[in-house]
């Protein structure tokens, strides 16, 4: 979960905006999650919103 963003499609922009990576790049990216499945959040509640990760976060101290 970002701390400002819960959209990838808002992530997107904000990225091009910010010109932090090559723009193709990410289009490229962007257009492999789309294929892949991703639908745009629906924060209306209509849609079940999936987790980022399935799996808790696992830390490994460094000793």
């Amino acid at each position: 979960m970002h701390y400002d963003r819960s959209c990838v499609w808002d992530e997107v922009l904000q990225n091009k905006r910010l010109n932090k990576y090559n723009h193709s790049a990410i289009d490229e990216q962007f257009h492999f999650y789309q294929s892949d499945g991703l639908v745009k959040f629906n924060d209306s509640g209509q849609q079940p919103v999936l987790p980022s990760c399935p799996y808790p976060i696992l830390r490994f101290n460094k000793f």
